[in-house]
């Protein structure tokens, strides 16, 4: 059985210069491509850039504080794995039920996402084993 690297060189020896320089200018498309779409989103809905900066925020604030007491979040698998996808579809499912419920207390909303990513943050990564830090 190969591994993925031997297997990937190759295919690196099949590849002519102009297909790595194609894979190069596709992959870097790919990634401006998104970033483009995501600002265009962010610029036409302003509160769910509200709602997605929140719960970014939430997750920072629960980190620093679990490094303050030796726990070190980025180490474990779930703030990965778990952690940020969880709320990340939070912050837009809070956005897009806010706007279909007519809830105008922005700041009010962001307040209680920004204080459910910090409490789900804590409570998920605390318990992590890989997370603890060796001192």
């Amino acid at each position: 059985m190969e591994s993925a690297l031997v297997a990937e060189a190759k295919d690196d020896e099949n590849c002519t210069p102009m297909d790595r320089v194609g894979d190069i200018l596709l992959e870097g498309v790919r990634q401006y491509a998104h970033f483009a779409g995501a600002a265009f989103v962010f610029y036409e809905d302003r509160f769910l850039f509200a709602c997605s900066a929140a719960g970014l925020i939430g997750m920072l604030l629960a980190c620093a504080a679990l490094e303050a007491v030796h726990i070190s979040p980025t180490l474990g698998d779930r703030l990965w794995r778990w952690v940020v996808p969880t709320c990340g579809v939070l912050a837009v499912f809070t956005a897009i039920c806010s706007r279909l419920a007519h809830i105008t207390a922005y700041r009010s909303v962001c307040a209680v996402l920004l204080l459910m990513s910090f409490g789900i943050t804590m409570f998920s990564v605390r318990g992590d084993k890989d997370a603890k830090l060796q001192l």
